[in-house]
């Protein structure tokens, strides 16, 4: 199940990105964000050369600055260079797991039974529509982890 998401851009319109058509971003975006996200890819893979395994957290309190957006367009841009990445989707509003294709609502394991019933994380990773791409799914639940 396709889902789009709409980010801001410096001429204040929307553009709505396709998280299951990649390939053609390029096509529906203006450019200026099109190379911010390529600037953003090269700068990570010149910190990645140097070291195996790196961590890149997105984190910010303020809802609508594209968290999930940029996650998933950096974690596809990595795999489609064969590159493993795991992708831990801690929003309780799963918007990175569905727009990843993930039906949430069906799920047994996610980040939340990792955080409070101390489940195994690598059970709770499921494969995504891109190869060398794989997520840890968030859920509802989560809301209530920290008062639990």
């Amino acid at each position: 199940m396709p889902t789009n998401k709409t980010i801001p851009t410096p001429a204040s319109k929307n553009v709505i990105i396709s998280s299951h058509n990649p390939q053609n971003i390029a096509k529906r975006v203006p450019f200026a964000v099109v190379e911010a996200y390529k600037t953003i890819r090269t700068n990570l893979l010149f910190l990645l050369a140097q070291n195996k395994g790196k961590v890149i957290a997105l984190s910010s309190s303020d809802a609508g600055e594209g968290k999930s957006t940029t996650s998933i367009n950096l974690a596809v841009s990595f795999a489609q260079l064969n590159k493993k990445v795991l992708l831990i989707d801690a929003d309780p509003q799963a918007n990175t797991s569905s727009g990843l294709g993930i039906e949430i609502q069906h799920l047994d394991n996610t980040v939340y039974e990792c955080l409070i019933n101390g489940i195994d994380p690598t059970t709770a990773i499921l494969p995504t529509s891109t190869d060398n791409l794989f997520l840890i799914p968030s859920h509802i639940d989560l809301v209530g982890a920290e008062i639990e």
